[in-house]
């Protein structure tokens, strides 16, 4: 049976590695909504038309606004998001890093060196790396956070836009 240690490594590990998938998983959601999104904003704006005068074109105005002020939202949005994304893994110097010497050895010298080593030095090593995950997870917490919260206001611009852009197409369709 395992001890506490092993079992208190193997279950942070396991931990920090669902949460940096997690994260790593739902910026590349926000990464393709925001792209489709982001395109749509474009073209709005692209496809802006002069207005007819009256409330209907003032109206048009703010339409055209939102959908430049959303641009700049949605790509600062995806900028956070593919910082999430980003790798991040730092070596520690340790047995564990995956640019470790040990790793270019041969199988045998490498199982040879993990049977040579004292298990508080094996453990050290893994607490270090366990280290080096949550200071991963946290960063991409952190890049992911600002992610959202910039995509609230993102879509807050967008769907204020649209919403004004599809009343004015219903006032045009059902003049007073």
């Amino acid at each position: 049976m395992a001890n506490v240690e092993d079992e208190f490594v193997a279950f942070e590990r396991h931990v920090l590695q669902d949460n940096i998938v997690l994260c790593d998983a739902k910026s590349g959601f926000l990464i393709a909504i925001a792209a489709g999104v982001l395109w749509r904003c474009i073209e709005g704006v692209a496809n802006f038309v002069m207005p007819d005068p009256g409330l209907a074109g003032y109206v048009s105005y703010l339409y055209l606004i939102l959908y430049i002020l959303a641009v700049p939202a949605w790509l600062v949005a995806a900028y956070w998001a593919l910082m999430t994304v980003r790798p991040r893994m730092m070596q520690t110097g340790g047995n564990l890093d995956w640019g470790a010497p040990l790793f270019q050895k041969s199988q045998d010298d490498f199982v040879a060196s993990i049977r040579g080593t004292a298990s508080d030095a094996l453990m050290d090593g893994m607490l270090r790396h366990l280290h080096s995950l949550g200071a991963v997870c946290n960063e991409k917490c952190h890049c992911f956070h600002r992610a959202v919260r910039i995509t609230a206001v993102a879509a807050i611009f967008f769907v204020s836009a649209e919403t004004i852009r599809f009343g004015i197409s219903l006032l045009r369709f059902f003049p007073s």
